[in-house]
């Protein structure tokens, strides 16, 4: 389908209003904007420490001598901090890369 001329002054016209309100213009990556934000690479942990703790995985559970399974705070860790430093390394290389295409 074809643009006409009059629809796109119209969205030139547009365009032109709401520019001085945007703070970079029109973003393809309007909805991800809160991936660069600090309090993402500080909620990730959190995230992960708490779906851990509550779903209780079995690789982190240690099985007791009366056959009762237990967390392993040690196993709880190690998963803990793997898993957030590989989504938070993975996070920081997408917004590195994101960056560098904008400029």
């Amino acid at each position: 389908m074809e643009e006409t001329p009059l629809l796109q002054k119209r969205l030139k016209d547009l365009q032109a209003q709401v520019g001085p309100y945007s703070q970079s213009g029109i973003s393809a990556n309007f909805g991800f904007d809160i991936l660069s934000s600090k309090k993402a690479y500080l909620g990730i942990p959190v995230v992960i420490l708490l779906i851990l703790v509550f779903t209780r995985p079995s690789v982190i559970m240690k099985e007791e001598k009366d056959g009762d399974k237990k967390i392993s705070l040690q196993k709880l860790f190690l998963y803990w901090i793997v898993i957030s430093a590989l989504i938070s390394l993975g996070l920081f290389g997408y917004n590195y890369k994101t960056k560098e295409e904008q400029n």
